[in-house]
């Protein structure tokens, strides 16, 4: 049976149903691969961000480890700490409530701190979901910085004025001295989370 030359025209140029859903779908799968860092974008795209370098390592071997938290603080000043996950953030080690003075001063941002604080003014809560209770709290070298604790996922810590607490959770620069927050356990995700001690019961 004949076929109309104009029929066969329009169908030589549509593309079978199976190939554009095999595009589709591997467009998408690229896309998710991206947005996971699975793959680089490519420079060509012109959605695509900036693309990450990963330095290489030393091959030094006459590096010694850093003398002090500060030291270390020192040593990953170059990092963009927010270009991180905070499942990465909270995965390297922490640093000590002490070397938060100096966290502030070279306005490092989302670094995990733990060790001791001093309780010495109690806030109102902020009551905008999700509900925070907080307190400014002093470091062992004096530095004062608030305690954001999330009182939506955790419990609240009867802490009193003159206490002193153990805190683990995430520092944020501001110009007031800092904050320290996610100090809970994390909503999602399996990675370690913060807590505030308190007189033997820990809160998480």
């Amino acid at each position: 049976m004949a076929t109309n030359p104009a029929a066969r025209q329009l169908m030589k140029g549509k593309r079978p149903l199976w190939m554009t859903t095999l595009l589709v779908v591997g467009a998408i799968l690229i896309w998710y691969a991206q947005q996971k860092g699975w793959i680089g974008r490519s420079a060509s795209s012109p959605n695509a961000g900036p693309v990450a370098t990963i330095p290489e390592p030393s091959t030094s071997s006459t590096r010694s480890a850093p003398a002090s938290p500060s030291a270390a603080i020192d040593d990953d000043s170059s990092e963009n700490d927010a270009s991180l996950t905070a499942a990465e953030r909270a995965s390297k080690p922490a640093v000590d409530t002490s070397s938060i003075d100096d966290l502030f001063k070279k306005n490092r941002d989302l670094i995990w701190v733990e060790g001791a604080l001093t309780v010495s003014k109690l806030l109102r809560d902020d009551d905008d979901p999700p509900r925070h209770q907080r307190f400014i709290a002093e470091t062992p070298d004096g530095h004062e910085v608030m305690v954001a604790h999330n009182i939506d996922l955790s419990d609240r810590v009867p802490a009193k004025e003159g206490d002193t607490i153990e805190v683990r959770g995430e520092y944020v620069w501001t110009d007031q001295g800092g904050k320290v927050h996610f100090t809970h356990k994390p909503q999602y995700g399996k990675f370690q989370g913060g807590w505030i001690d308190h007189r033997g019961t820990r809160y998480e």
